[in-house]
Parts: C-alpha cells; sequence; structure tokens
C-alpha cells in the first residue's frame, strides 16, 4: 500500500488575493501534498475575525485528517472510516468556533465565521473525499468539461431550488457556515478519482 502511494503523482498549487474591494484578506489555503489533502476556507466578510475564523478551520480539521487512529485507517468500509472522520472534523471544528465567539460574547450568528471546501484524495482507494459547508466550491475538469461537485448552502440556491419562486435573494447570502450557531451539517461525499483529472477548490465565483 505504501508503494502504490508513493508512485501517485498529486500536483498542487494555491492563491489568494485581498481583491478590489477588501482592505483584509479572510482567506485560507492549505495544501498538504504528503497527505494529500486540500482545503480552502473564506472568513465571512462583514463579521469580526473573519480570517481568524478560516485559519482556525483549516488548521483543526487538517489536524484531525492526518491524525486520524490506526483503527479507522485499516478499515475496509471507506464509508465508515473516512466519511465519519470528515464528518467529525468538520463538526468539531465549528464548535470549537462557536466557543470562541461565545468567549467573545458574541452569539446568535453576530460572532465570527468561515465557509469550508475540501479535498481528501485516498490513493489507495483511488478516490476523494469532497466536503465543504457554504457556499465555497468544487469543481471537476475532464475532457474539457467543467463540472460543479458542490451544492451552494445559499439563499440564492433554495430560490433555484424552488423553480425561481419570488424575488430573487442576494448572491452572497450563505445559509450555513462554521462558527455562528452550535450545529452545522456539513456536504461529505465521495468522489472517484480519474486519470487526467483536475480538481478546483474556490470561492464562490463573482459570475455565479
Amino acid at each position: 500500500m505504501l508503494k502504490r502511494f508513493l508512485s501517485i503523482k498529486c500536483n498542487a498549487c494555491g492563491k489568494t488575493d485581498t481583491g478590489r474591494s477588501r482592505e483584509h484578506n479572510e482567506d485560507n489555503i492549505r495544501l498538504n501534498k504528503d497527505n494529500t489533502l486540500f482545503i480552502l476556507a473564506d472568513g465571512m466578510g462583514g463579521h469580526q475575525a473573519g480570517e481568524v475564523a478560516s485559519k482556525m478551520a483549516t488548521d483543526i480539521v487538517e489536524h484531525a485528517l492526518i491524525n486520524h487512529s490506526d483503527a479507522q485507517a485499516k478499515q475496509n468500509d471507506v464509508k465508515f472510516s473516512e466519511l465519519s472522520t470528515v464528518t467529525s472534523a468538520i463538526e468539531n471544528t465549528n464548535l470549537k468556533l462557536c466557543q470562541e465567539n461565545d468567549a467573545r460574547g458574541l452569539t446568535d450568528g453576530k460572532g465570527m465565521g468561515t465557509t469550508i471546501v475540501g479535498c481528501w484524495y485516498l490513493p489507495d482507494k483511488k478516490m476523494s473525499v469532497i466536503f465543504h459547508v457554504g457556499d465555497s466550491r468544487a469543481y471537476s475538469y475532464y475532457k474539457q468539461e467543467l463540472t460543479q461537485l458542490t451544492t451552494d448552502h445559499s439563499l440564492l440556491q433554495l430560490w433555484k431550488d424552488k423553480c425561481f419562486e419570488g424575488d430573487k435573494p442576494s448572491a452572497n447570502v450563505s445559509t450555513k457556515a462554521l462558527g455562528p450557531y452550535p450545529e452545522v451539517a456539513p456536504d461529505v461525499s465521495l468522489y472517484p478519482a480519474r486519470k487526467g483529472e483536475k480538481l478546483l477548490l474556490c470561492v464562490r465565483p463573482s459570475w455565479a
């Protein structure tokens, strides 16, 4: 299994920028090539310390996933081990961010928060675990076709799901995030790896 892992070639790069409308950068990216784990967190603009929330999220999730127990790693049932590990890591991250908000006296959704999207590639299983909370996205680029792998947790997406009933909501209102509230349900799924495929993790594009 170790030899198969080392024979997998996985290239990764990342870039984050303040942009033209913000005074400081609230995003964080994590490229852990040794563990083929890649995470992007978008601190919530307009909230307290969004950059702190996004860094905490990437730190906590990364630590949890690369230190998952040997017992889980040896499980043949991918759905039981890796998917449950990712879900628990995100739920624990949310709880710690919420506790930090409580300690700062920032409750009822007024504290710091962040979206998160990630890909944890499992070379020995030729699968990736794709996970997200909020409106940051994962895309696949394969055979010159770009496909969105995640569904936004946003008011705009709910409006689309309801066949465009009523007035169109603002595009930047998320219905889920890490930090503001004590409970959150992440989307976590398995995605089969394909040779030559490129995966893109990004904040919600301005045109979306």
